[in-house]
C-alpha cells in the first residue's frame, strides 16, 4: 500500500482578515487527496470567511486529481462571494496552472498578505 505524501495544515481562522490559510506540502495526487479529503470537505462546508488561501510553498507535485479538487474549492468559494488564492507556488506547480490557463481565473499573488488587497 502506498503512503500518502500530502500534508495539510489548516491555520487558525484569522478573524481580522476573515481568512483561512491552508498550507500544503508533499504530493497532491490521488493518493494524497484520499488521505486529506475529509479535511478539505470539512473546510469547504464550514468556510464562511472572505479569503481562502492555499500556501503552496512546500507543494512538490500536483496532478489532475489535485487540480480538479482545487478548482472545485475555487468554484465553491467564488459562489459564496469569497476570494480564493494560491500563493508561493514553486515553478513547476506554477507551470502546470499556467499551461491549463488557471492563472486567468485563480488569484495568485506573491504572499498571503497580498491576498488581503484583492477584491
Amino acid at each position: 500500500m502506498f503512503e500518502p505524501k500530502l500534508h495539510v495544515t489548516v491555520e487558525p481562522y484569522d478573524t481580522a482578515h476573515q481568512a483561512q490559510v491552508v498550507r500544503l506540502s508533499g504530493d497532491f495526487d490521488k493518493i494524497g487527496l484520499e488521505h486529506v479529503r475529509d479535511t478539505f470537505t470539512s473546510l469547504s462546508e464550514t468556510f464562511a470567511g472572505k479569503y481562502l488561501i492555499f500556501d503552496c510553498e512546500q507543494l512538490q507535485f500536483i496532478n489532475s486529481e489535485g487540480i480538479g479538487f482545487l478548482v472545485g474549492l475555487y468554484t465553491h468559494v467564488k459562489n459564496k462571494g469569497g476570494i480564493f488564492c494560491l500563493v508561493k507556488a514553486r515553478d513547476h506547480v506554477r507551470d502546470v496552472f499556467e499551461a491549463l490557463g488557471l492563472w486567468n481565473i485563480i488569484q495568485h499573488p506573491d504572499s498571503i498578505e497580498a491576498c488581503y488587497n484583492l477584491s
